[in-house]
Order: structure tokens, then sequence, then C-alpha cells
């Protein structure tokens, strides 16, 4: 069956309660910040239920088209430890959950 917006936007709302991203999932997983979701319910979703670090609670579009173009099952974090040299070249995820564009949010939530 082909996905409609209004598809899409019932299963937001009925997925309201939990944390659900459109395309960009974030992860703070390395990075010294407040703002992290490496617990439930985050993850709940993934293969093995396990909360990766992703603003997500599973997968999001960009990890099925970057599967289905053969890429990666997910798109890996730019300060991933276990990144390598050829995963640049795949492409690599630079978003961080909860950032902002008020100056005001890097002094709340980042810890230096």
């Amino acid at each position: 069956a082909k996905a409609s917006r209004n598809t899409l936007q019932q299963k937001t709302e009925v997925d309201a309660g939990k944390p659900k991203l459109a395309v960009d999932s974030g992860n703070n997983n390395n990075l010294r910040t407040i703002l992290k979701c490496n617990f439930p319910p985050y993850g709940q979703d993934f293969q093995g239920k396990f909360a990766t670090g992703r603003f997500t609670d599973g997968r999001v579009p960009s990890d099925f088209v970057a599967e289905r173009l053969g890429i990666a099952k997910t798109i890996p974090a730019y300060l991933d430890p276990a990144l390598k040299g050829k995963d640049l070249l795949k492409g690599i995820n630079f978003a961080s959950g909860g950032s902002g564009y008020d100056p005001l949010t890097a002094k709340i939530v980042v810890l230096s």
C-alpha cells in the first residue's frame, strides 16, 4: 500500500506519546550534553529493542532510503567511535538531538 500524507499524519497522531522524528534522528552519545536518549523508550522499535542514542524509537525514512540504495541499514553518527573512513564516502549523520537556533541553547545543554 502506498503511504499518503494523511496516513503519515495519522500515524504521528497515534504515536504522539512516543518519540518519533520524520527525517533525522540525531545522536548525542559522544557529546558532553545533558540531552541524551540512550535509554528506554528510545529504540523500542529497533530489532533487539535497545536504545542506540538516536532520538527516535526506530528507523526513520532516511534509514529506509539508505538501505534501499545499498548504503547502510542505518546512517552512523559522525562522532561514532566505530566510524571508518569509508563510511564518510557513504554518508554520516551530523544531526544532534535537541539542537536549536538560539545561541542560549548550547549554553544550557552543553557540559563544559
